[in-house]
């Protein structure tokens, strides 16, 4: 597990910083499904899987919205969560194919645990803040990576976590989409696709 979560973070550091070649959007619809592991306070490591839909949608040249939905579980535990998140941000592009962004989010996560009693529900608040870097050049692929931060100040527990993905475009609304997240208690490896609106001001 080490191992591998070392080697994903060299894999994102050492990724080229010069690739794809559209504009960077911010306008976009993602569906991603994760596979995910979770480290607990007992050093056990439980499997788990999740889907998520977010989207995004730029309101002016450097403010965009966002809000989204993820459903998981864990593959041998009686667990299920959904977390509900919407937010702001706001994004610098010093180049047309380079941008750095900062997003803040209030955070809501439900959680449900199946007993022989029956189901057990708790419900947290928080909010999220990120601060990324996306970069597209030459080629079909557009890399991003950021750093992650969480406060459920519910149940005062706090997790940041690193990000990085990359995009292959199959045409000008259509990307494919791979990434993993790395810290905390939590680990995902995600594959979906991305739909990117048109453009403001365009037809």
């Amino acid at each position: 597990m080490k191992a591998r979560t070392l080697g994903f973070i060299a894999t994102g550091l050492l990724c080229p910083l010069s690739w794809a070649h559209a504009q960077i959007s911010y306008s976009y619809l993602a569906a991603n499904f994760a596979v995910t592991q979770t480290d607990t306070s007992l050093g056990e490591e439980l499997d788990g899987k999740a889907a998520e839909i977010v989207g995004f949608y730029e309101l002016l040249e450097f403010v965009h919205i966002f809000g989204g939905y993820k459903a998981g579980e864990l593959n041998d535990a009686p667990l299920e969560t959904q977390t509900f998140r919407a937010g702001v941000g706001l994004d610098f592009d010093f180049s047309p194919n380079h941008s750095v962004y900062f997003d803040v989010a209030a955070l809501t996560v439900d959680t449900d645990i199946r007993t022989e009693l029956g189901t057990v529900s708790s419900n947290v608040d928080g909010y999220g803040a990120s601060i990324g870097y996306r970069e597209s050049n030459h080629t079909r692929l557009e890399f991003t990576v950021s750093i992650d931060y969480v406060d459920f100040s519910d149940i005062d527990e706090t997790n940041t976590s690193l990000s990085t993905s990359l995009q292959y475009e199959l045409n000008r609304r259509w990307r494919l989409e791979g990434g993993v997240t790395l810290g905390g208690n939590d680990q995902a490896w995600r594959f979906g696709g991305r739909y990117y609106f048109r453009p403001r001001g365009t037809r």
